[in-house]
Formats: C-alpha cells, structure tokens, sequence
C-alpha cells in the first residue's frame, strides 16, 4: 500500500509539473486538477514500484517502474487516462 500511494503522489506531481499557470479564479498553484482521472491522482496496480516520472512536451506522463519483477512503462494522457497508443 506505501508503494501505491507513493506512486499516486507522483503522478500527481508529474500531472502538476505539467499544468499550464493558473488563470483568475482557478485553484490554487499545487492544488490537485481534478480534469487529471477525475481526482487528479493516478494509483498503480498493487505490488507496484514507481521508480521514475516524465512529463512529455505534449504533456503526457511517463510512468516507469516494476510490477511482479518486470518491466513496468505506462504513458498516461493529459487527462490521466492510460494512454493506448
């Protein structure tokens, strides 16, 4: 469970350090954007590691750890849905 939430958190970072400044009226900087999977936050499968974190120029995040001994990549979109493609 540390691990996931651990995970969650940076995520949630990464999804910060992609958000554009806020305008008038918005949220506060390092407040949560609830657009991002609907809470802002991003939980990996239990019994998964969170080793790194990227936010790409078009503002998808790069997620990459392990899971179960292997190799974990996941790109989510700008929206905090797993990316298909």
């Amino acid at each position: 469970m540390k691990a996931r939430s651990l995970a969650a958190a940076a995520l949630a970072v990464a999804a910060l350090a992609a958000a554009p400044p806020a305008a008038p009226g918005a949220p506060p900087p390092g407040a949560l954007d609830p657009s991002f999977n609907g809470s802002g936050l991003v939980a990996l499968g239990a019994g998964s590691q969170l080793l790194g974190v990227a936010v790409q120029p078009n503002g998808e995040i790069v997620a990459a750890g392990q899971s179960g001994g292997s190799v974990l990549v996941q790109r989510y979109t700008t929206g905090g849905a797993l990316d298909g493609q």
